[in-house]
């Protein structure tokens, strides 16, 4: 396998493990005296059968005489088929995980009925939309009816009032021929009138 799954240093006393992994564990100790062995124990679960393989160890050390020197050795993993034991183990972590998908399923129920009321509402009042547009396509259809009613009314009445204006008109015009008619009998009655007023002076004053 690439890459560093846990080191230890002098410096920092503390395993560090490779980020992002399924190490449960890391424990060790480093030691000056042949008295106590110098150690790093990883625990690693869940491992898959694509993670077997061949792991390297290696260990960098410094010797009485200053010297340095690195040790190292091959571990050999092979992951077999999980074991009873190993079933029993992972069971309380799956009853966890079980819940825990219980609860995210019944937030998503949750989520999908708010949504699906949400859509309802919407739907309803898109219905609604649709009957106040039917509505005022209506009472707009009423309006131009109402519209085109009295513009034929107006034309109507325009056309009665050109009507009456040519029959005024018409009037003025026999009013006019009749007044002319009037001034000349009222001409004629008073060149009547001198004829007669001087045939009477003529009749009461004879020549003599």
């Amino acid at each position: 396998q690439n890459g560093v799954i846990a080191t230890i240093n002098k410096d920092q006393p503390v395993v560090t493990t490779k980020q992002e992994s399924n190490f449960d564990m890391a424990k060790g100790e480093l030691s000056d005296t042949k008295l106590q062995a110098s150690y790093i124990d990883v625990s690693w679960s869940y491992i898959k059968s694509s993670e077997s393989g061949n792991y390297f160890c290696g260990a960098h050390v410094m010797g009485p005489d200053g010297r340095s020197e690195r040790l190292n050795e091959v571990l050999a993993f092979i992951v077999s088929n999980p074991t009873f034991d190993d079933l029993i183990k992972v069971i309380p972590t799956l009853l966890r995980q079980v819940d825990k998908e219980k609860v995210n399923i019944l937030d998503n129920q949750q989520n999908i009925y708010s949504i699906k009321e949400d859509i309802n509402s919407k739907q309803q009042n898109i219905v609604s939309i649709k009957d106040g547009l039917d509505t005022n396509r209506q009472n707009i259809n009423i309006i131009k009816d109402d519209l085109e009613t009295s513009r034929q009314s107006i034309k109507n009445y325009t056309e009665e009032l050109n009507a009456n204006k040519q029959s005024i008109a018409n009037h003025n015009d026999e009013l006019n021929t009749l007044r002319q008619i009037v001034n000349n009998i009222q001409g004629d009655l008073s060149i009547r009138i001198e004829s007669i007023q001087s045939i009477s002076s003529d009749m009461e004053y004879p020549a003599l």
